[in-house]
């Protein structure tokens, strides 16, 4: 078809009512082989910049369409890494990896363009905080990792957003933070609304926790434990606390190991340990943490009840089988 409109000397920059090219619906229909074949064409190869700068009336490329049109997920999927692969180099020409197989056909045309335009050295005309919190909204994580490979500075600006570090903390993924999140800008100590204080907390009723808290130790870099000490949220608690209300033993140890002090008081003056009783997971959010309950969730326990009437002791005994 694209020989048939060379020979023709079709308009090739021609867009309909809705101000598309041709290129807007292969990106809408997820067609990454009509960006191939146009880029390398004679003819459509000269006008290739230009076909991918168009805007339709929406405002958007052909390479923002694919974002629009990439169906939603339901859940975050679970990376699927190749071997002898980590997620540096997922990206990267040492890791070999078959991208047509592992992406799905929009993200392949996101794929495709990320990498053209970091050749180019130009994402000036994209908007990389508007793509990122689309890809968010529609669970689809290697979008946001393809952004964060070919496009890293915008990347690095884009997180430092305050609506998308706050959507970065909410999330019930935990990947997301650690391969998202801007530590520095997402820590607040000025008793406001503070990203890092929910990460660290992560309970939610989302029941999981982090493999590692490493992407934490930038943060230990810049500051002091006596600073993080006294940095507080909007509710008066700091990092330390809040791991403590969300239930996550390695968080806590990750910080007390880097310093933080176990005796420091909320702004309520509640230590670490009254706050573990106080509010932790259960008794503040009504769920029991997943490792409170990976085993048998029957539990069977033999009652004993006793009497005594006159020189009678009646000892009586009952099995009981609990379902949690």
């Amino acid at each position: 078809m694209l020989h048939v409109i060379e020979v023709s000397n079709h308009n090739i920059l021609h867009r309909d009512i809705y101000g598309r090219n041709f290129l807007h619906y292969a990106s809408a229909s997820g067609n990454y082989f009509a960006f191939v074949l146009a880029k390398n064409s004679k003819v459509f190869g000269l006008l290739f910049e230009e076909l991918i700068q168009q805007k339709d009336i929406y405002g958007r490329t052909s390479f923002e369409s694919a974002f629009v049109a990439m169906p939603e997920h339901n859940l975050f999927e679970p990376f699927k890494m190749p071997d002898n692969c980590s997620l540096n180099e997922l990206f990267s020409s040492y890791c070999k990896t078959n991208f047509s197989i592992l992406l799905s056909p929009h993200e392949y045309v996101i794929f495709y363009l990320s990498r053209y335009f970091h050749s180019k050295r130009d994402f000036s005309h994209v908007n990389v905080t508007d793509l990122l919190i689309t890809s968010i909204k529609k669970s689809r994580i290697y979008p946001i990792l393809t952004l964060k490979a070919y496009a890293s500075e915008e990347f690095r600006s884009a997180v430092s957003n305050p609506v998308l570090s706050s959507m970065i903390s909410e999330s019930p993924t935990p990947f997301l933070a650690e391969h998202m999140l801007d530590i520095y800008s997402s820590l607040f100590c000025n008793g406001s609304e503070s990203p890092l204080h929910k990460v660290i907390e992560n309970e939610r009723n989302r029941q999981w926790t982090f493999t590692s808290y490493s992407f934490l130790d930038r943060l230990f870099v810049r500051f002091s434990s006596i600073y993080l000490d006294n940095c507080y949220d909007k509710e008066g608690y700091n990092l330390l606390h809040r791991s403590v209300i969300g239930g996550h033993p390695k968080a806590v140890k990750y910080l007390l190991e880097n310093g933080m002090n176990v005796l420091q008081k909320s702004k309520a003056n509640q230590s670490a340990l009254i706050l573990s009783i106080m509010l932790a997971p259960y008794t503040r959010n009504g769920s029991i943490p997943s490792y409170y309950t990976n085993h048998s969730k029957s539990h069977s326990y033999k009652l004993v009840n006793e009497s005594e009437t006159a020189d009678i002791l009646l000892i009586m005994t009952e099995l009981l089988t609990l379902t949690i």
